[in-house]
């Protein structure tokens, strides 16, 4: 792992890109809202590797990679703590021989997750009143629950459809994954420290005693212009799954239009503006958010993830927690900006 600047660190890993490859799969129709920035490539990429999987698994991975609970994500931190990120073949092996009450915990910190805690994982009932006071989509909460019981299965399954995707699609293309991930660590690596806050501190406030103890960045090809962020409060680590294409642009600083149509087209959604107008009136735990204007727990992280990745909206963290904030200073300087393009200035 190579040390970039201070508390800043990059590395490579297969596992993480595998796991974002099937969410892009699974919810490639969603994210076209990228498609104005997303390369022709990249989309004929995902078309044809969509078209090559059987209606089964397709299935399976809308299953375990629905935009609304992300589960197959969940296993982030679980992952890195336990060093099984980076080869694949040792991550299934992981996978298989791991206890089924770590694979139900990962899959029930899915988005922002309730601040309790359950004490038995054996006790149905628990699990039951856990998952349903959850901040999941009612459909989500009864697969959740559902894969809880059939655990038989589930680890099975996940682990079916998680090599296929592998096999199929990620081992034919790993030499040109990799010289992504490579150029992108290069990239990053000639990166200095503003350029680095440019990508983290959109999730947390300028200071730096804020900031994660440690933040690891990864390159991702299939997150392209878009980012994952996950945090142990345990350990007080950050990571970053980064898209290869977010970072061309963190390093290109001509794409002022770009910008401000991304600012924009946040700023013209409606459930984007109901959050900035909530975090406007005090700081929210995310879990508390999206209880607060009745959302589900992902829609809340993909938002947050978005407005933080635009700088609208920022983070701190208070006692092991991380509460949001709106960046009203920043809000203020995209409607100026806005303003600036539209409307032709006098001479």
């Amino acid at each position: 792992m190579e040390n970039l600047s201070d508390n800043y660190y990059v590395e490579q890993s297969d596992v993480f890109e595998l796991l974002a490859l099937m969410f892009r799969l699974n919810n490639y129709e969603y994210m076209q809202s990228e498609k104005h920035r997303t390369k022709e490539s990249f989309n004929q990429f995902i078309q044809d590797s969509f078209s090559l999987l059987s209606d089964e698994t397709k299935k399976e991975l809308d299953c375990f990679f629905h935009k609304d609970s992300f589960f197959g994500l969940t296993f982030v931190q679980l992952l890195y703590r336990h060093n099984k990120w980076h080869d694949i073949p040792a991550f299934l092996s992981f996978l298989e021989q791991l206890e089924f009450e770590e694979i139900i915990s990962a899959f029930l910190s899915s988005g922002y997750s309730s601040p309790e805690k359950i004490e038995d994982y054996t006790d149905g009932q628990e699990v039951f009143s856990y998952i349903q006071s959850s901040a999941l989509p009612f459909s989500e909460q009864a697969k959740l629950f559902y894969l809880y019981f059939d655990k038989g299965n589930t680890k099975q399954r996940f682990l079916k459809v998680v090599a296929e995707i592998n096999e199929k699609i990620y081992q034919p293309f790993i030499k040109k994954i990799n010289a992504y991930h490579e150029d992108s660590i290069h990239k990053l690596s000639g990166m200095n420290r503003k350029q680095l806050n440019k990508i983290t501190n959109p999730h947390f406030d300028a200071s730096d005693a804020n900031e994660p103890n440690k933040i690891i960045l990864i390159p991702s090809y299939f997150y392209h212009t878009s980012s994952l962020f996950s945090y142990s409060s345990e350990s007080d680590i950050a990571i970053y799954l980064i898209g290869a294409e977010l970072i061309e642009q963190t390093m290109d600083e001509s794409r002022e239009e770009d910008k401000v149509i991304d600012l924009a087209k946040a700023l013209s959604d409606r459930t984007k503006i109901k959050i900035i107008k909530e975090l406007n009136q005090q700081p929210r735990y995310g879990f508390e958010l999206a209880k607060q204007l009745n959302l589900s727990s992902p829609t809340i992280s993909h938002h947050i993830s978005k407005l933080s990745d635009l700088g609208l909206v920022t983070a701190k963290r208070y006692e092991n927690k991380i509460f949001y904030q709106a960046n009203q200073e920043l809000i203020e300087e995209a409607l100026q900006s806005m303003s600036d393009m539209l409307i032709a200035k006098e001479r």
